[in-house]
């Protein structure tokens, strides 16, 4: 017996399938190191939930401009991608003739394709204030994390010296929130936080499976099976309270608290830290001097030193070869 072969009625239904799901896809948005990875996870085993990882680079052209790119600018763009070590490992392939709006919902396109699932989706950390100008009708799953875990967790990345300065990474990310929020109706967003997650996987699970409309199943749990990460645990949520010192939280809480507040982040207690000119300035150097040292330690100085030679002199060869030795040694530590 040959391959089954599709009417032509039926391979309009897969069309318009496809294109609805292009249109109305699904965002898991947030601060970096707030989780985002374990609830992606947790969401792909499920066997109707297709999510890519990290896809910054869906974003990017619109970072420097309020308008899609078009022309030059969009030629510019799929040169960006051919690069982008991201966009190269996610395996979606660029058509060329496509508009920009479209060339982004022909990656969902792909995803689902590849997957089979019916609800496909995508983690977006930076610039995800302006996915409602492309996909109106996206969902969106906003994981929150305690401010103070999320620049705790960045400095230990070695993308910050101190825990204030990493507090600009989660403030950004609010904001960008907050803009989401004013052009999207409040039925398309679910908010979680990341403590609850972990404290009570169960329930927020349930509530993604009644916003996704997807049957609710202990599948969310298999991808501990295939994947360096373990199952949620409770005692990751606070873990500010032993990692940052007396005067990290009260720098840090200085910097976040009307925030933190916010979201229902009691404050640690401590006596409150006023922000002089002086301190910022003090914690400003600090931070330099230790990503510094940081980046030393994680890539050694004659990997630096190539880089930065690369750089001087602008040679291509160079810069790709120690951008890549980075990024591998990064891929190694990252979890």
């Amino acid at each position: 017996m040959g391959p089954y072969k599709f009417t032509p009625l039926e391979r309009d239904l897969e069309s318009q399938i496809l294109q609805s799901l292009a249109e109305s896809p699904v965002f898991l948005i947030g601060a970096e190191r707030s989780g985002t990875t374990l609830l992606r996870l947790m969401l792909s085993s499920h066997p109707s939930i297709a999510f890519h990882s990290e896809s910054g680079f869906i974003t990017h052209p619109l970072a420097d401009s309020a308008s899609p790119p078009v022309g030059a600018r969009l030629r510019e763009y799929h040169d960006f991608l051919n690069r982008s070590p991201a966009f190269r490992a996610s395996g979606f392939t660029v058509d060329g003739t496509l508009p920009y709006e479209e060339l982004l919902r022909s990656f969902m396109r792909q995803k689902a394709l590849n997957t089979g699932k019916t609800t496909v989706g995508m983690t977006i950390h930076k610039g995800f204030q302006s996915l409602p100008r492309i996909w109106p009708e996206a969902r969106y799953i906003h994981l929150i994390r305690d401010g103070r875990d999320v620049a705790s967790s960045c400095v230990g990345m070695g993308w910050y010296g101190n825990p204030w300065a990493a507090t600009t990474l989660w403030k950004t990310a609010i904001e960008a929130y907050d803009t989401l929020l004013s052009s999207t109706e409040s039925s398309q967003v679910l908010e979680l936080r990341f403590e609850n997650l972990v404290a009570d996987s169960d329930s927020e699970l349930a509530r993604i499976s009644r916003f996704l409309n997807v049957p609710h199943t202990d599948d969310y749990y298999n991808f501990s099976r295939t994947s360096t990460y373990a199952l949620p645990n409770k005692e990751r949520a606070k873990s500010w309270q032993s990692q940052m010192t007396e005067f990290e939280i009260r720098t840090t809480e200085a910097e976040i608290a009307p925030l933190l507040e916010r979201f229902d982040y009691p404050l640690s207690g401590l006596n409150p830290l006023k922000l002089t000119d002086s301190l910022r300035s003090r914690l400003i150097k600090e931070n330099k001097f230790k990503r510094r040292r940081w980046a030393i330690r994680r890539y050694g100085f004659s990997l630096l030193a190539l880089d930065k030679f690369g750089r001087f002199v602008d040679s291509t060869y160079l810069r790709r070869y120690t951008t890549a030795k980075m990024q591998q040694i990064r891929r190694n530590h990252l979890k």
